[in-house]
């Protein structure tokens, strides 16, 4: 048993005080702790709902966008990592999400395997960090072939080995569907340009000619090399010019497509009689006029030579009924 003097119990208080305000000090940061351990895992809670969501918004702008993460590590093997988009765009089993890479380059279409495969390998024992491909693949579980454009980061160990390849996939096959059909679109319409049996120009805000078909210098009475160097004052009767360059203005103006019954001239002096019907074409923010031309010099040729035969009967009706009231006068004045 320890006894203490009298004289010692100051000593004993403040001891005990400050054993006392210790022990406050200790419970206080247990408390604030305890407080901070429960901040942090309603933090990390958050975090996770919040990666979750994000996750979830990322697949869908994927799956949306048709785009498809890549990850391959080269080191093992150039093994991929599939994500659940990837595994869609490519039509493999839900659940996969490891894959080799020669399963990867079977599902290729097989005009594209052999190019596909040397720009990778090109690309991964080169020196540079980006990889950047389009192939079609095969999809295995309907056979469709869709078009993919790949792009990737290279990376790389200090002495340059490829160690990961991290990137995206883009389905592109809409785009290429479409770049097909309008290339197909426009072969037909370059087919009718030079076979129209219409004369087809272009023609520049300042009146020149830009794009001529073979029947447009036919009717001008000029080469395919002569005309395009010629205007359409050049090629215009002098009292159509004003109403030929009024019409082309509104129609540059308003976008409004217009009729112009007009006389063209050729080299040799031959008057032409034509409609040519304009339109305003834009390409790229420049205006240009497209002309539908037909000759219809034969058809007024035509309408002259019946204008003069009809005005020759009715020169003939006349002067065989005064002939008639003459002979009516002369046999009146006979009897």
């Amino acid at each position: 048993m320890v006894l203490f003097a009298v004289h010692d119990l100051p000593l004993l208080r403040r001891a005990a005080l400050n054993l006392m305000e210790d022990a406050l000090a200790l419970r206080q940061a247990a408390d604030q702790a305890a407080e901070q351990r429960d901040r942090s895992r309603a933090a990390l809670e958050i975090s996770e709902r919040t990666l979750r969501v994000r996750e979830d918004e990322l697949a869908q702008a994927q799956r949306i966008g048709g785009l498809a993460s890549v990850n391959v590590d080269v080191a093992a093997g150039l093994i991929g990592q599939r994500s659940p988009e990837y595994v869609r765009l490519h039509g493999l089993a839900e659940g996969v999400t490891q894959e080799a890479h020669a399963d990867c380059l079977a599902r290729l279409h097989p005009d594209d395997r052999e190019a596909a495969e040397r720009i990778l390998m090109e690309a991964l024992n080169g020196p540079g960090s980006a990889y950047e491909s389009e192939y079609r693949i095969i999809r295995p579980c309907d056979g469709e072939e869709r078009w993919l454009h790949v792009r990737a980061d290279i990376h790389r160990d200090p002495d340059g080995r490829p160690l990961r390849l991290i990137g995206a996939q883009l389905d592109i096959t809409q785009r290429k569907r479409n770049e097909n059909a309008l290339r197909t679109s426009e072969q037909k319409l370059g087919a009718f340009f030079t076979e129209a049996p219409v004369g087809i120009s272009e023609i520049s805000p300042e009146d020149r000619f830009l794009k001529v078909n073979a029947t447009m210098c036919s009717i001008m009475g000029c080469s395919e090399e002569e005309l395009p160097r010629m205007g359409v004052k050049d090629v215009t009767h002098p009292d159509d010019l004003d109403v030929t360059f009024e019409k082309v203005a509104q129609t540059l103006s308003s976008g409004m497509s217009c009729d112009i019954h007009k006389r063209y001239v050729r080299p040799d002096g031959t008057i032409v009689f034509a409609n040519s019907a304009i339109s305003r074409q834009e390409d790229e923010g420049t205006f240009t006029i497209l002309a539908i031309t037909t000759d219809l010099t034969v058809q007024r040729r035509a309408e002259q030579v019946l204008q003069e035969v009809h005005s020759e009967l009715e020169r003939r009706v006349t002067e065989r009924t005064s002939c008639g009231k003459r002979s009516s006068a002369c046999a009146r004045d006979a009897r």
